[in-house]
């Protein structure tokens, strides 16, 4: 009952959120910077999240165009990193995800809540 009350007034959010990191190991890898961002949080993110802001551009993307927005480094990246499998699942999910970071550069996103 405190929980909707408080949601209420804005000051509680019972969406969950699942962050996965998983640490890149940098001997003999190429840099890499790749963002799969939601369109209704793409611009928010993208200023928060610091190596997608300073090395990465908006990139077009025939399998993405209509949920999602992808920053990346150059436009290899995104044929690279996600096949046609992955690509499915992720639209199939695009309800759900918000986004998708892929970096060798240490980035933390400041502390914000998600609106769905």
């Amino acid at each position: 009952m405190i929980s909707n009350l408080l949601n209420l007034v804005g000051l509680y959010n019972d969406v969950d959120m699942l962050t996965v990191d998983i640490p890149m190991v940098r001997a003999g890898s190429d840099p890499v910077i790749f963002a799969l961002f939601n369109k209704k949080v793409a611009k928010k993110l993208c200023k928060e999240l610091k190596d997608v802001d300073s090395y990465t551009n908006v990139m077009k993307s025939s399998r993405f165009d209509s949920t999602y927005v992808v920053y990346s480094e150059s436009s290899e990246l995104e044929s690279e990193l996600i096949n046609e499998k992955i690509a499915k699942v992720l639209e199939s999910c695009s309800d759900i995800l918000q986004f998708l970071h892929i970096s060798d550069h240490c980035s933390t996103v400041r502390a914000y809540v998600f609106v769905t």
